[in-house]
């Protein structure tokens, strides 16, 4: 004799219903499985992580008496305080006797119970967290958060109407269901960190013998896991948790990157997170994993030179002068046109282009200049960050990851840092070569893993002599450890002298071959159209022909001696001084100023030129009171370049 299960919607308990995380659903054939998903009431799909597409109560019964859907639905959230379980294939559809199994839990949880719509199952709803990752063995499944549970009303007799508080019960089935691994069967040997950089493991993951299978979850793909998007983070910590050699961290942080990575991991269960408690599962299982062969481990060893495929330099651009896989650097004499000429590269790159600047207004320097120069605005991007809500400029070395990861992003070939010096961490001393160092290797990797090239832009110092890389401001390491240098400078052939418009771009240094012509170039004065159609006046610079200047030349003319020479010191100087961010009281920049030859005068006309902020501490008077300098916030214009 077959039971009548009585279907009454009305019986969902109030809590439920009151809670605007409604959906109807409909069965749809997947390879060849009929599976229930959820729909909006509009017909179009509905997802369990995007409370946009769910909706009230009334509004899902509604839908639901609309043709094409077959029931509606409760959508599981961390916002919300209650666990649903899932018994399948626990009840007799004839005579309704259940499993002992099933008729135990039942009893123990003693909450709103109804049988489902295939009437061979039950779902038990309580108020409580699950306490773990888990959420499935065998016929039984435990959720409380992205889920939906097919909602039928047909309440199981004999159990309560509501729901029931039951953290301490279901904390205990838990545990039953999802018991620890035993570690006497076999013993994890102790984990150890696999020696290779987060690129390289990822590439070995995605080319081992289950790298389809990691690639798919990696892009987000839980359709090998019948779209459970909890057994499919569960499988893929466990991927991690091999090829990490169980390391937590490191997974933590892979995780993060994927496609799988959604709030959810961050949410609180107990005194742990779901996150870590996913990837502590994964760890428990897996008593073993990847270790690097030892010729790839940390420490010395040799490869030999036959090994090694030789390759030809390729370059940026057309005269040979800015090299990819390197970093190239660019200095001269402030305020001669270096910003322009960053926009003329920009321009003339065929690829992207990704610029830091901490100089120039992007709105009124530097896009005019790039639309003077030409440049496909769609494929020169500025690099900003935000630290505590705030927009901040790129900082070198901290920020290495996140350039990387715009690099990878937007496919950039081609990195202007201008000037490097505004762009170092208060860590770094631009007037060490040791820590100048530290900065720059890590520019010069990205360059070769991405086969780019990376322009650093600085300002000349006060050195004398007619070396041009001892006239690189800062370390004489950044000089060193440039592959290729190029100094812009004043034509010193120009009749109008100092007011002129004539430059000569000649280059200094290369590793990789003779040194290029010098280039005799032109600073022009131009137009572009701004919003509404205003007028906004600029300036490009332009390659006027091939000069017979050379870098020695440039430094030996009267143009780039005494007072001009002076003055780029003491800016380079005074950046250095204030480089940490903190103000530095007058006498005692003055009296650093004079020990290098630098006097007050000169320093004050440096002050001005870097836009430096001035405080004053003290009686109010003028023999009482100290001043104290400081440099502008990053992004301010410091550096007053030459504007048309």
């Amino acid at each position: 004799m077959t039971t009548q299960v009585a279907r009454n919607l009305t019986a969902v308990p109030l809590e439920l219903q009151r809670r605007p995380q409604w959906v109807v659903w409909k069965i749809v054939q997947r390879d060849g499985k009929a599976t229930k998903l959820p729909y909006q009431f509009s017909g179009e799909p509905a997802a369990v992580d995007d409370p946009r597409t769910w909706g009230t109560f009334d509004e899902a019964l509604r839908a639901a008496a609309a043709d094409g859907f077959a029931g509606i639905g409760y959508v599981f959230t961390a916002d919300d305080p209650y666990t649903g379980v899932d018994l399948d294939k626990v009840r007799n559809s004839e005579s309704g006797a259940l499993t002992a199994e099933a008729q135990s839990i039942v009893e123990r949880l003693a909450s709103y119970t109804e049988i489902t719509q295939s009437e061979c199952g039950l779902h038990v709803i309580v108020e409580a967290r699950k306490p773990g990752a888990r959420c499935r063995t065998r016929n039984i499944e435990m959720y409380d958060d992205e889920r939906f549970f097919v909602m039928t009303g047909a309440h199981l007799a004999g159990t309560p109407a509501t729901i029931e508080d039951r953290q301490d019960e279901i904390n205990l089935l838990y545990g039953e269901l999802f018991p620890p691994p035993s570690q006497s069967s076999q013993e994890a040997t102790p984990p150890e960190h696999v020696e290779l950089d987060d690129e390289e493991l990822l590439q070995k993951m995605f080319a081992s013998k289950n790298g389809d299978k990691i690639k798919r979850l990696w892009d987000g793909d839980t359709s090998n896991h019948g779209d459970d998007h909890s057994e499919a983070d569960a499988a893929l910590c466990a991927h991690l948790a091999w090829w990490t050699n169980r390391e937590a961290t490191r997974m933590d942080a892979f995780f993060r990157q994927c496609g799988l990575f959604r709030s959810k991991w961050d949410s609180r269960r107990g005194d742990s997170t779901w996150g870590a408690q996913t990837i502590a599962h994964a760890i428990a299982r897996t008593p073993d994993g990847y270790r690097v062969p030892r010729r790839q481990r940390a420490g010395a060893y040799a490869i030999s030179a036959s090994s090694i495929e030789a390759e030809e330099v390729t370059f940026l651009d057309a005269r040979k002068s800015i090299p990819l896989r390197a970093v190239t650097v660019l200095y001269g004499p402030v305020g001669l046109g270096k910003s322009q000429e960053t926009c003329r590269l920009a321009a003339a790159n065929p690829g992207v282009t990704l610029m830091a600047t901490a100089e120039d207004a992007l709105s009124s320097v530097l896009r005019p200049r790039l639309e003077a120069a030409g440049a496909d605005l769609n494929r020169v991007y500025f690099i900003k960050m935000r630290r505590d809500g705030e927009e901040d400029g790129l900082v070198l070395p901290d920020d290495v990851d996140q350039l990387d990861a715009l690099i990878d992003q937007y496919g950039a070939n081609l990195i202007i840092i201008d000037p490097l010096t505004a762009h170092l961490s208060a860590k770094i001393n631009s007037w060490s070569d040791q820590s100048i160092r530290t900065a720059l290797a890590p520019l010069h990797r990205l360059a070769e893993k991405y086969t780019g090239a990376v322009i650093a832009v600085l300002h000349t110092n006060k050195q004398k002599g007619d070396d041009p890389m001892m006239r690189i401001g800062g370390s004489v390491g950044i000089g060193g450890a440039a592959r290729s240098a190029l100094l812009l400078a004043r034509d010193p052939g120009d009749p109008e002298g100092v007011k002129g418009n004539r430059r000569v771009l000649a280059h200094t240094k290369s590793n990789y071959g003779q040194l290029q012509e010098s280039r005799a170039m032109l600073i022009q004065p131009s137009q572009v159209t701004g919003k509404n159609g205003v007028v906004i006046a600029t300036s490009k610079i332009v390659d006027n022909g091939p000069s017979d200047l050379t870098g020695q030349d440039l430094l030996q003319s009267s143009d780039n001696t005494g007072k001009e020479r002076k003055a780029d010191t003491a800016i380079a100087f005074l950046a250095a001084e204030l480089s940490d961010g903190k103000p530095h009281a007058k006498p005692d920049i003055v009296r650093e100023a004079k020990l290098i030859g630098i006097s007050e005068r000169t320093l004050e006309r440096a002050m001005k030129s870097l836009n430096v902020q001035v405080k004053f501490e003290g009686l109010g008077n003028k023999r009482g009171t100290t001043s104290y300098w400081s440099l502008p916030q990053r992004g301010a214009t410091a550096y007053p370049e030459e504007q048309f």
